[in-house]
């Protein structure tokens, strides 16, 4: 076993003070002890600042990175900035972690020294953990394996029904090796969503080999508030900034993949529109809003474009609906869909 091989562990934070001390103590209590802890305090405004520096002078394994509030990618790029591991995983501030999670990631390391490891996670909601598979694929790859079996799926499984991904773009369920990371490190600060998909497919690009664990090691927590605070007023301005970046930095450079972006990109346009449902208006100023946001991304031509015979019969008639502008049944539909998924909360 690689004792000595040094984990770093990169915890990005913004006002989660609720949070914060439960995921601190999870990843202290780690059955293996050979590992940096890098809190990085992203301009916090509640007691975080507090929190993280308590710790430090706890525990001689944290650093404390206290800075100016820069989103996301600044706050996780800081942290690998200062990284000295040669692994590096994420947790985020509001999540916890199995303490058994650091040694299963060694003992993979330790039998194939790969370049990736992912495992799978809990979803917890409401007090209930969920178990959530974070790859479809299972056990080792190696190069061969990577280039034919999991790039040609992974951000879009067609083995599976519409929306699948073969690689969930999550990096706070994977390990990467330091140097491949820095290379592959979305460096645009202006993605404020997507942040894990701008960055784990690059990388994936570059492995020569890949092992998905069976574990359940990962604890993420999903706090399903009010629908109003659920409500993202810029999703179909962030979904094209995210299009953008992963057109130019992976799809031009791997045509191969353009299937793929083609699912994603209709995955999360669906979502989008399913999220104006959420705002308390008629569903005709829902419909104007959605047609007038479809039009001005230009996403109404790539739905009008695109092959959707992969998505399963409800997600057809769904873009058919886009597809003939029929925006006003869209939003009822989908209004009515919100108001189930939030009626327990009202």
């Amino acid at each position: 076993m690689m004792n000595s091989l040094l984990i770093s562990v990169i915890v990005p934070i913004y006002n989660i003070e609720n949070y914060l001390d439960d995921c601190i103590i999870s990843i202290l209590n780690q059955s293996y002890y050979n590992f940096e802890l890098i809190l990085v305090d992203d301009g916090s405004t509640d007691s975080c600042s507090q929190i993280c520096d308590k710790y430090s002078l706890i525990d001689k394994r944290i650093s404390v990175i206290h800075k100016k509030n820069g989103g996301l990618v600044s706050a996780r790029n800081e942290g690998v900035k200062y990284s000295k591991g040669q692994y590096i995983t994420y947790v985020d501030g509001d999540d916890w972690v199995s303490e058994n999670w650091l040694i299963c990631i060694l003992q993979a390391i330790n039998d194939y020294h790969p370049d990736l490891i992912s495992y799978n996670a809990y979803k917890s909601t409401d007090g209930k953990n969920i178990p959530m598979n974070t790859s479809s694929f299972s056990g080792f790859f190696n190069e061969k394996g990577i280039k034919e079996c999991i790039i040609p799926n992974m951000l879009f499984d067609s083995r599976f029904k519409f929306y699948s991904f073969g690689i969930l773009p999550s990096v706070w369920s994977k390990a990467f090796r330091r140097d491949i990371l820095i290379r592959n490190l979305c460096r645009d600060e202006s993605i404020t969503f997507g942040e894990d998909a701008a960055c784990v497919y690059s990388y994936l690009l570059e492995c020569n080999s890949y092992i998905s664990l069976p574990d359940y090691l990962y604890y993420y927590r999903q706090n399903n508030g009010a629908m109003t605070k659920a409500y993202d007023k810029n999703r179909f301005s962030r979904i094209n900034i995210l299009f953008e970046y992963l057109n130019n930095s992976i799809i031009k450079k791997n045509s191969s993949l353009t299937k793929q972006f083609e699912m994603y990109k209709l995955f999360c346009i669906s979502y989008a529109i399913l999220n104006e449902a959420k705002i308390d208006s008629s569903s005709k100023l829902v419909a104007r809003k959605n047609f007038c946001l479809m039009e001005d991304y230009g996403f109404q031509k790539f739905v009008n474009e695109v092959k959707i015979n992969n998505c399963t019969l409800i997600w057809q008639f769904f873009f058919g609906l886009v597809r003939h502008k029929k925006y006003c049944l869209l939003a009822f539909l989908c209004n009515i869909l919100i108001r189930i998924k939030y009626s327990y909360k009202t």
